[in-house]
């Protein structure tokens, strides 16, 4: 849910989803593509996360989001950082 998207606004999109790992175990993922929405916008969009391993079995989960509307002047930013399991 975006709040800066009006109530009730649906959306369907296509992409590509890439997953990259190191050698000390984190694991990234990246999500690129297209959507279109309920009252007719475009939309791009990309999206990636780390999984990050903390140790003793817990990991960090840091995120990104960016989406852009052609012709909308709303340009979400949502950077999200999560432990689990939660402290």
């Amino acid at each position: 849910m975006c709040l800066q998207l009006p109530a009730g606004t649906t959306s369907h999109g296509v992409g590509t989803m890439t997953f990259l790992t190191s050698v000390g175990g984190t694991i990234h993922s990246i999500i690129t593509g297209t959507a279109t929405d309920s009252t007719g916008g475009f939309w791009r969009f990309s999206y990636s996360d780390y999984i990050r391993p903390l140790g003793g079995g817990s990991v960090e989960v840091p995120d990104h989001l960016n989406l852009v509307g052609s012709g909308s002047p709303i340009k979400p930013h949502k950077p999200l950082r999560r432990r689990f399991p939660e402290q």
